[in-house]
């Protein structure tokens, strides 16, 4: 009874202090705001249900009268669906967090995606017991709080809850030396595994490699196949989640959106290899959210300086560390010198992967590395291109840095932590995610105080935002008035239209600075306001209609 009342008191006090990191910097930020405009997306749908007392995610489009196409929809990439007008892109987070902000208002949008990075952690523990470690309190706390699930904790979108589902899946299906894997772990398994995949459609990447360098790694594969049962539980309780998702998504919209996603991922394989290839330098390396080859070579310096940093850390060339330590502190430092704002690189925020790369592994680390590494260029495949300078670790290859991070904080432990190039890559480690979460504050509280100052125009204004993603960057007050979007020469002039068909008598645009001031026909500027930040203001220009 000592004993587990005592392994209680651990575990709560473990999880508490991942909770009280992540509602501190929440705190600290605005949670009317997130760091990506996507998450404000699923925050609109999520009120209009909300307000609406329903379970229908369609986020309306008022002016569909006189904008059938919805080109001007508030919410860019908003998808029409028969009579409906679609943000999501799933289900699960969506639903399960309309009665939190019944109970919490925008607060309680970020529930699961803290649940989701404390998932994380957890599973980060069991996977890192799999492989030796002692205690495994080093890769929970490095992959809860230095690493990107504790930025994606404070956003509302899928990436955390996802990797915590993975990693989870993992750690009950990778098996442990001597035994294979019981029939509730493979059940559990695979429930996590269809999970993730419900949630994150690139999971399905990360699992696929799993299951085949499991296969490839004997002792892993003799495991498995000495229980035949345990194989077929893990499908099909991974198959009936995706399906049981599936005919959710149909009986909701008449149309499955993870296919249809999938769909249009999974054609565009080999189209625009340039792009992709950028997209994949940017997505790993990236150092600053600039595409440019300079920016980019920084980011390979720093990777390739961080993991010379691992190899010294791991296999004891005490000699090399300070060289490895000045090379990655200079780079990383040009960086945050630079101001805050994105890195896009999965490799360059999660530092301990270089301990990974270079630690000498066993059987199981080889299985958690080769699925890591191996899933990156099928990713890079299929991920969406364009729009990725502007995220943190590369949202859809975060689960490589998650597993990096496990087998790099195993590695240092067998390594001794006390080594200074160990010390280093840990304090590197610390240092990136502080400044990844210092990031997400200023960000937040930026466009938190853009939301606040509009909701206290009158209802009947119109807001025409001639930054693209605006819209859903303020995802939180979406109803409040009537948004238009519109950022090109034509785009301005059917804004233009539909204020003169609805009859507006005030207009209120929304423009980022430098941007020209529209023209709107019968309407006059009255005044001008700035919305001041270290990056390129957003101006508020008020128009009324001349009587």
């Amino acid at each position: 009874m000592a004993n587990r009342a005592r392994r209680l008191a651990t575990w709560s006090a473990a999880v508490a202090a991942l909770v009280v990191l992540y509602v501190g910097a929440a705190a600290l930020g605005d949670t009317r705001a997130y760091s990506g405009s996507d998450a404000g997306g699923k925050a609109a749908t999520v009120k209009v249900m909300a307000e609406r007392g329903d379970w229908d995610p369609d986020v309306g489009y008022w002016a569909e009268s006189a904008d059938p196409e919805g080109r001007l929809h508030p919410l860019v990439k908003t998808t029409p669906i028969a009579d409906r007008w679609v943000q999501a892109a799933s289900l699960p987070l969506v639903f399960a967090s309309v009665p939190l902000w019944n109970a919490a208002g925008p607060p309680g949008l970020l529930v699961l995606p803290m649940a989701g990075a404390v998932l994380a952690a957890v599973a980060a523990r069991r996977l890192a017991r799999t492989l030796g470690a002692g205690t495994g309190w080093s890769a929970f706390f490095l992959v809860g709080a230095a690493s990107p699930a504790a930025f994606y904790a404070l956003d509302f979108w899928e990436h955390a809850p996802a990797v915590g589902l993975v990693l989870l899946a993992m750690s009950l299906l990778l098996p442990g030396p001597g035994h294979g894997v019981s029939r509730l772990a493979a059940v559990g398994g695979g429930v996590a595994a269809g999970a993730a995949v419900a949630v994150r459609a690139e999971m399905a990447v990360y699992l696929a490699v799993f299951a085949v360098s499991v296969m490839v790694v004997g002792d892993c594969r003799r495991s498995w196949l000495r229980r035949p049962f345990s194989i077929l539980a893990t499908t099909t309780a991974a198959a009936g989640v995706l399906v049981l998702n599936q005919l959710w998504e149909r009986a909701v919209l008449g149309a499955g959106i993870q296919t249809s996603r999938v769909g249009s991922q999974a054609s565009s394989i080999g189209s625009s290899l340039g792009d992709r290839a950028r997209d994949a330098a940017i997505t790993s390396v990236g150092l600053f959210a600039d595409d440019s080859r300079f920016a980019l070579v920084l980011g390979a310096v720093a990777v390739a300086s961080v993991v010379a940093l691992g190899a010294v850390a791991v296999r004891g060339r005490v000699t090399l560390w300070r060289p490895a330590v000045v090379v990655a502190g200079s780079v990383v430092g040009l960086r945050m010198v630079a101001g805050l704002g994105f890195v896009p690189g999965s490799l360059v925020t999660a530092p301990l992967g270089g301990a990974a790369l270079a630690a000498p592994a066993g059987p199981r680390m080889r299985v958690l590395v080769a699925t890591a590494v191996g899933s990156l260029p099928l990713v890079w495949a299929v991920q969406w291109t364009g729009d990725l300078l502007p995220q943190w670790g590369g949202r859809y290859t975060l689960a490589t840095g998650a597993l990096l991070a496990v087998v790099g904080s195993v590695a240092l432990e067998r390594a001794g932590w006390r080594r200074p190039a160990a010390v280093a890559l840990v304090a590197l480690s610390v240092v990136v995610a502080g400044y990844g979460l210092a990031w997400h504050v200023e960000r937040t509280n930026y466009y938190g105080s853009v939301a606040a100052r509009m909701s206290q125009e009158p209802a009947d204004v119109v807001v025409i935002s001639t930054a693209n993603h605006l819209g859903r960057e303020v995802g939180t007050s979406y109803g409040e008035h009537r948004w238009l979007r519109a950022n090109t020469d034509d785009e301005l002039e059917l804004a233009a239209d539909i204020v003169d068909r609805f009859d507006v008598a005030r207009v209120d645009v929304l423009r980022i600075e430098g941007q020209s001031v529209p023209e709107l026909t019968d309407h006059r500027v009255e005044w001008s306001e700035r919305f001041e930040r270290s990056g390129p203001d957003i101006v508020l220009t008020r128009y009324q209609r001349v009587s």
